[in-house]
């Protein structure tokens, strides 16, 4: 029985040899020469991926390890999805779909249409996307409260282009003309909803007029109102003092 034990393993010693033997030499007659990258690239650096990816060519056409491929391609921050296939004879090709921005979050990050958050190395050319911030794990929620709150604005022709989340769970919003609206802990939509039936009663030029909205109220709201600009000095006094008018004889 011994002598049968070691036979076996010897046997399996050999078989095991066998077959690093025929990987080697499929390595060697088959090594993975090319990577091809493929996709609509407009972010994505380039060099540094090529750098991140070279090591895999020098193995071989079967051996090569694709899902640590994707791996190491998904710690960019431009890469969304990814998808590596081999292609005959010695070609691995890398499929790139990139991350689309919609807003910015925070000052460093931005976030794609399905609210995940990704920090690319740097956000200096996204300045016109609407900016959003709040706890973490909550991107999701802040980008589609501003999805609906924007829906309900777009009857006015306006858009928010900041909105924040408190830790409180307090919400502010800016719009792009300037005006800041104060939610506070209450349903941001039902108080725009609310805010937006009764503004009419003010009339297009006091609405003009608005600076800032509190909303934190169950039945109406407060306005601070833009401060009045002064009147000009008359024309033919540019110093703007008072005019004097000379005595006459009567």
């Amino acid at each position: 029985m011994i002598r049968l034990l070691v036979a076996l393993g010897s046997m399996a010693a050999l078989v095991m040899a066998a077959a690093k033997l025929s990987q080697n030499r499929l390595e060697t007659y088959l090594p993975m020469r090319y990577v091809r990258v493929e996709g609509s690239i407009w972010n994505l650096d380039m060099d540094a991926f090529e750098q991140t990816l070279a090591p895999y060519t020098h193995s071989g056409y079967f051996s090569t390890d694709m899902e640590r491929i994707e791996t190491e391609a998904k710690t960019f921050a431009w890469v969304d999805r990814v998808r590596v296939e081999r292609l005959w004879p010695d070609t691995l090709v890398v499929r790139i779909e990139e991350q689309k921005p919609i807003a910015r979050w925070d000052r460093n990050s931005l976030l794609n249409d399905r609210g995940e958050r990704f920090t690319p190395p740097s956000v200096a050319d996204y300045q016109h996307l609407p900016l959003l911030s709040g706890p973490e794990g909550q991107e999701k929620l802040v980008l589609g409260t501003l999805r609906a709150l924007n829906a309900k604005l777009e009857r006015r022709q306006l858009r928010i282009v900041t909105l924040s989340l408190s830790k409180r769970r307090a919400w502010v919003a800016q719009l792009e003309n300037g005006v800041e609206i104060v939610f506070g802990h209450q349903d941001p939509l039902a108080a725009l909803e609310r805010t937006l039936s009764l503004l009419p009663r003010l009339g297009e030029d006091r609405i003009a007029a608005i600076q800032k909205l509190d909303l934190r109220y169950p039945n109406g709201f407060s306005v601070i109102w833009k401060p009045l600009e002064p009147e000009p000095p008359p024309a033919d006094n540019p110093a703007g003092g008072a005019l004097e008018q000379a005595p006459t004889d009567t």
